[in-house]
């Protein structure tokens, strides 16, 4: 049997550590000022307190964490990389803003690279690549219970990744990874109780093909998965643009 990636140990090191121990996501325990005010600025995308287009007050952020320019400027360079904020020139930085097409043409090429990690994936899959996926699954209903938005995204991300690492091509987990950061802030807009209940359905459906070898299976829920995120997001988009027609 081919040896797991040490990116895809990694993961599972991580998701059996998640499971022992809840971590503690309040905004004082990340060990450097830059790690704290990533994080910050993450759950400020995710809870909607920075919307899509709009600009990041720096000087003010650094104030209110009471932090100099420095970690603030490192932390968005990080997300800019990432594709989650832009910078202009003599202005700074704002949170990337995506037209429907451009949402569109991710998501259809996550499907083609996607599909052949998991159909790699699930017929790789073995005992310990299902007790983490199940854990995930459990781990992110704690997770909505307690309104953590941020650390519902990383459980979701996980959830998938772990799968996706299994396939053994590490060179196209990278390029799904750049797919997911350039679509991150749509998804956590869309987070919420109702949509959480479509995503665990959405999830159990993959696992179980997973634990079953159903390699077929696996690929149809991940469709179903991913195109119910998309239909979301372009109501969402609509919904948006309509509003600030009527605002004109």
């Amino acid at each position: 049997m081919r040896r797991n990636s040490s990116k895809s140990h990694h993961l599972r090191l991580l998701n059996e550590m998640a499971y022992q121990k809840e971590d503690q996501r309040s905004f004082s325990t990340p060990p450097t000022s830059q790690e704290a005010v990533l994080r910050e600025i993450r759950q400020a995308i995710m809870t909607r307190r920075l919307k899509p287009g709009q600009w990041v007050r720096q000087l003010d952020l650094a104030k209110r964490l009471n932090v100099s320019a420095v970690p603030v400027r490192e932390a968005l360079r990080t997300l800019e990389a990432e594709g989650q904020v832009v910078y202009e020139r003599h202005r700074g930085y704002k949170v990337v803003e995506l037209s429907r097409e451009q949402i569109e043409e991710i998501y259809l090429a996550r499907r083609l690279l996607e599909d052949e990690l998991t159909r790699r994936a699930v017929a790789k899959a073995d005992a310990e690549l299902i007790r983490c996926l199940e854990r995930t699954i459990v781990r992110m209903n704690k997770l909505m219970e307690a309104g953590d938005v941020l650390g519902y995204t990383e459980a979701n991300r996980e959830f998938h990744f772990l799968l996706f690492e299994q396939a053994g091509l590490p060179k196209i987990c990278r390029m799904v990874d750049i797919l997911w950061q350039n679509s991150e802030v749509y998804r956590g807009l869309i987070f919420g109780p109702v949509w959480h209940k479509q995503v665990q359905k959405d999830h159990r459906a993959i696992f179980e093909a997973c634990k079953s070898g159903d390699v077929a299976g696996a690929i149809a829920a991940q469709e179903v998965h991913r195109s119910n995120a998309l239909a979301k997001i372009i109501a969402l988009l609509e919904e948006t643009e309509a509003t600030r027609k009527g605002e004109v």
